[in-house]
């Protein structure tokens, strides 16, 4: 998996190229919330080049969401491929997040 970050202001852009699963998880949180602060407002994440997500990745967001909704932002999710959708849906994950 390779990601890259980007702050534009108070939202921090994360694109997510690959499999988020048991393997990858744990760097992507320790990587993402390096760069979180207390003015970070929202996180973008593209899912456009993610392949596969786990109920590892799911927990991964899962941490982001808790992390940043603490402080009343939101991470809402960009090109969400079929795939990675239908396990949104199968786990109600798609009304815990914004989706586009």
């Amino acid at each position: 998996m390779e990601t890259t970050f980007n702050r534009e202001n108070d939202i921090l852009k994360i694109k997510v190229d690959g499999r988020l699963d048991a393997a990858t998880s744990e760097d992507f949180v320790v990587e993402t919330e390096k760069r979180i602060d207390d003015s970070l407002r929202s996180i973008e994440i593209d899912c456009s080049a993610l392949e596969y997500i786990s109920s590892a990745g799911l927990r991964a967001f899962m941490a982001l969401y808790d992390r940043i909704c603490d402080g009343d932002g939101g991470i809402t999710l960009h090109g969400v491929g079929e795939q990675v959708g239908d396990v949104l849906r199968m786990t109600g994950m798609n009304e815990v997040f914004t989706i586009d």
